[in-house]
């Protein structure tokens, strides 16, 4: 760092000072206006593709998404599969269906180590929607209440 403290110096010199500036809203923002950044996970790009292509699942049904899941190399489908949960649990909205989870519904149906990490971490969700319940009511590798 010695090489590079007189830019930091400078830097943290610069305008407007943000001491004493409460930046936790800011940080919430951001978090839901940026796009999904996967880049820092050790996924192959075709996954980390994949993953993003899952979030936006549409219906269970679709092939578009099921052949997604298929695609994805099974040593990186229980990786993949932290990543949607990663980016599931950004969102406290439950109130209606959601594409990322819908995503996570068909990987899991692919793959089924995959599954047992989709499958834990919705029985432990304090609030499991009716409609949550009804899109896994016929899945074996999950049980809700």
């Amino acid at each position: 760092m010695k090489p590079h403290l007189t830019v930091l110096r400078d830097w943290f010199g610069l305008a407007p000072k943000l001491a004493g500036v409460d930046l936790r809203p800011a940080v919430y923002l951001s978090r839901e206006t940026v796009p999904m950044r996967l880049r820092g996970s050790a996924l192959s790009p075709s996954t980390l593709k994949a993953v993003e292509t899952l979030l936006a699942t549409a219906t269970v049904g679709s092939s578009v998404a099921r052949e997604t899941a298929e695609g994805i190399d099974a040593s990186e489908a229980v990786a993949a599969m932290d990543a949607m949960i990663a980016e599931i649990r950004k969102s406290a909205d439950w109130s209606k269906g959601r594409s990322d989870v819908r995503g996570g519904v068909v990987l899991a149906r692919t793959w089924p180590d995959a599954a047992e990490r989709l499958g834990q971490y919705l029985t432990s969700l304090t609030y499991q929607p009716k409609w949550l319940k009804a899109l896994i009511k016929n899945d074996s590798w999950v049980e809700m209440d």
